[in-house]
Formats: C-alpha cells, sequence, structure tokens
C-alpha cells in the first residue's frame, strides 16, 4: 500500500512538472542553453517540450542576432534551437560559391537528425532564412509541424528586381555576398518545389522598408500570396514595424508563437478530430 502510495505521488509530480514546463513563471531561472557543433553547424538549444522551435537568420547574420529576451520568452513555453549556417560562428566554412536553399535546407535536416528530433517543428525564419523556411516545408513536409515567417524572402518576388535586392554593401567573397548570390536561385528552386504542406503558415509583414509606397504596397501583396500557399496559412501586418519584426514588434511575434503552439499542442491530443483553426485577424 505505501508503495502504491508513492508511485501515485510521483507520477502526479511528474505530471505537473511536465504541465509547469508549458508555461513556466516569468520570473523562474532558466537553464543556460546547451551550445554545442553538430552535422557541421554551430548551435544553441534550450531545452523545452515539443514542438521544438528552430529560428532562422537573415542574409549575413548569425544567431546571437536574435535579441536573448526573445529566446527567453520563447523557451517559457517550448523548446528553441538556434544555429549557425555555415560561414557563419564556429560553423563549418562555406564553398566558395553562391549558397542554395537547397544546401541551407540539406544542413538543416542533418542538424535535427544529429540532434535526434523525431518530432515535427516549427520553423521561425526571418527575411531569406524565412525563405530558406519554406523550400525545407516543401521539400521536408514531414519534419515541419508549422512555419512562422517574419517578413521573409518569397518564392512569388520577381527575380532580378532591383527594388527587391538588398541595401547592404556586401564585401566580396564574404558569406553575407555568397547568400546573396544564391537568391534568385533559391527563389526559383523553392517555386519549383513540392506544393506547401497542409500546415499552419503564419505571415508576419512588416509595412516601413524605409520604400517607395508603390514597393510596399507590392510586398504587401506578395506577402498574402506567400500566406496563401497553405491551406492553413494567415497574414500579420505588423503596422508600423521595419524589416526586423522580432526586434520592433517582439511582443507581437511572441504571442503569435506562443498561440500557435498552443494550437499544435491542442491539435496534438488524442481523438483531436477538426484542423487547426484560423482565429486571427489577417487579411
Amino acid at each position: 500500500m505505501k508503495y502504491t502510495r508513492m508511485l501515485i505521488l510521483a507520477m502526479v509530480a511528474g505530471f505537473v512538472a511536465q504541465a509547469g514546463a508549458l508555461s513556466r513563471p516569468i520570473n523562474e531561472p532558466r537553464d543556460p542553453p546547451n551550445c554545442e557543433r553538430a552535422a557541421a553547424l554551430a548551435y544553441c538549444r534550450y531545452v523545452g517540450p515539443d514542438p521544438q522551435i528552430v529560428l532562422m537568420t537573415g542574409l549575413g547574420n548569425a544567431m546571437q542576432s536574435w535579441q536573448p529576451s526573445l529566446l527567453e520568452a520563447l523557451s517559457r513555453f517550448a523548446g528553441v534551437i538556434v544555429y549557425d549556417r555555415r560561414g557563419h560562428g564556429a560553423s563549418a566554412p562555406l564553398p566558395q560559391e553562391p549558397v542554395t536553399a537547397q544546401a541551407a535546407a540539406a544542413d538543416l535536416n542533418a542538424l535535427l537528425e544529429s540532434l535526434a528530433i523525431r518530432q515535427p517543428v516549427v520553423l521561425v525564419g526571418h527575411s531569406l532564412g524565412g525563405l530558406y523556411a519554406q523550400f525545407f516545408a516543401r521539400n521536408y513536409p514531414r519534419k515541419v509541424a508549422a512555419v512562422v515567417l517574419l517578413d521573409a524572402a518569397s518564392p512569388f518576388e520577381p527575380i532580378a528586381d532591383p527594388r527587391f535586392h538588398t541595401r547592404a554593401k556586401l564585401a566580396a567573397g564574404s558569406t553575407d555576398d555568397w547568400e546573396n548570390r544564391g537568391l534568385d536561385a533559391s527563389v526559383l528552386a523553392t517555386r519549383e518545389s513540392p506544393a506547401f504542406p497542409r500546415v499552419p503558415l503564419i505571415v508576419l509583414s512588416a509595412t516601413d522598408h524605409q520604400s517607395p509606397a508603390n514597393f510596399e504596397e507590392e510586398w504587401q501583396r506578395i506577402q498574402r500570396r506567400t500566406a496563401d500557399q497553405s491551406q492553413l496559412g494567415r497574414l500579420v501586418v505588423a503596422q508600423g514595424s521595419g524589416h526586423d519584426i522580432q526586434n520592433d514588434r517582439a511582443p507581437l511575434v511572441i504571442d503569435q508563437i506562443r498561440q500557435l503552439v498552443v494550437e499544435l499542442r491542442k491539435h496534438a491530443e488524442p481523438h483531436a478530430a477538426k484542423p487547426l483553426e484560423v482565429t486571427e485577424r489577417t487579411r
């Protein structure tokens, strides 16, 4: 009898601990991330429950570009993985050739395999990282639970249109330069990939790129079409935000991802019958 009672108490404690991990108090200390290198890529992993959130940086950005406060907030309700693509930080050097979405997606897939992540992940991609996220979702659909795009490059952008070129000054032969040189090929490769899977897709779009009004209008049309790739897609316009939505409107980004994770977990419960509902104001 005493043993049985202890076993029940241990089981209850386990359930309570698991529930607590889904929404930790804001003042509770968090364990530091585990930072290592696997499959040629340097990464940092914040331990937490599924689905794991994988953050994908924009052109030329290392994983340190994510604000610590953003990572802290996300890690309070899910596991979080940030990583450096080749040529950044402690990751393997780049081949001296344009970076393609195929290569970036293959590297991410190898990283997930190396970390033994078996459950589908939530990809959060900013700018160029968002284009790579779309390519990954189209070509590795069983490994993706949902995608969140932060003012992301799109397969529906016009090719060779100078309005869509980066304004940054890129040193020839730099990682930024090689990533930028592969952009048009990556856009085309994503267009030609299999259709976007039937998973939730949240497209957060900025409105202030310091560009002419006709560009801003076209950008919104492209972002709306990007959201329409998925039957479960929606567009969320971040009014007044610049390109770095994760910095300019961090609470919005965190809230959208949190709601998404809650819905994914609800849908994963036994006997969950209906698909995820899209309730946010979108278009």
